[in-house]
């Protein structure tokens, strides 16, 4: 029952109940999301706030994802009616977790870093 509830909600965009996405459906959305995506200006201009905004965003998505993740997997280490490996493969998993999203937020936050000094000095305009 946690698993359904850790595979329904957001990372697939899916409602519950529905199947899981194929490879057609993601590149499709994907393909969507790109046509979205601003091109360079008239003037030459990069888009440095669209790209500060991605970042942003994909910040949030992780923190939604790590809170999740770790509750379901915490519960799994914490509950009294699991034991054994399963319990502790659970903590194992939830640490690993841990240090893989730290990572992550410390790249994310050089790719900030990168796009804040790059539009300070106009780096990839034209």
């Amino acid at each position: 029952m946690k698993l359904k509830k850790l595979l329904e909600g957001f990372a697939w965009e899916r409602k519950p109940g529905q199947p899981l996405p194929t490879l057609k459906d993601t590149t499709k959305a994907h393909s969507l999301k790109e046509a979205d995506r601003p091109e360079m200006g008239t003037e030459g201009q990069f888009d440095y706030e669209y790209f500060e905004k991605q970042v942003e965003s994909v910040q949030e998505v992780i923190e939604e994802m790590e809170y999740e993740l770790l509750q379901t997997l915490d519960g799994l280490a914490e509950d009294e009616e699991v034991y054994g490996m399963v319990s502790d493969n659970a903590e194992r998993a939830a640490n690993q977790v841990r240090r893989y999203i730290n990572g992550a937020a410390k790249q994310l936050e050089g790719i900030q870093n990168l796009l804040k000094r790059a539009k300070s000095r106009k780096e990839f305009d034209q």
